[in-house]
């Protein structure tokens, strides 16, 4: 996500497009009328059948690694949220992020309080 100093929110949300969280950031971003980029698999493929077109990702060939490693490189941090544990492409975008030397915020939806969760999202854009 690319932030800007002069804002509350990032000045574009960067996301693969797959249900839950990732969805949910391009949800918000389009409530917000906020640019939105990313990239997800060829055929627009995710867990519950195909991305929908009104999100405007591009498609790559090579399946949801290359897509993840092409998020995490493209965006200026990565906010993860998740639920008791690391696990499947969440923990692959946690590694990339690590290995990319990316910013990155964890944040577990099962011990966070969701007000301070949002503050610390908040904080994250801000800084990154």
């Amino acid at each position: 996500m690319a932030t800007s100093d002069m804002k509350q929110y990032p000045t574009k949300i960067i996301s693969g497009g797959q249900t839950g969280a990732d969805r949910a950031a391009i949800d918000a971003a389009i409530d917000r009328n906020q640019l939105i980029a990313g990239y997800c698999p060829k055929g627009r493929l995710a867990e519950d059948g195909q991305i929908p077109e009104r999100y405007p990702l591009a498609e790559v060939t090579g399946g949801y690694r290359v897509r993840t490693r092409k998020n995490v490189q493209t965006g200026d941090g990565t906010l993860v949220v998740y639920r008791d544990e690391l696990k499947g492409g969440t923990a692959l975008t946690v590694s990339l992020a690590l290995k990319e030397r990316k910013p990155l915020k964890l944040i577990d939806i099962s011990l966070a309080d969701p007000v301070l969760a949002a503050e610390k999202v908040r904080e994250f854009c801000l800084l990154n």
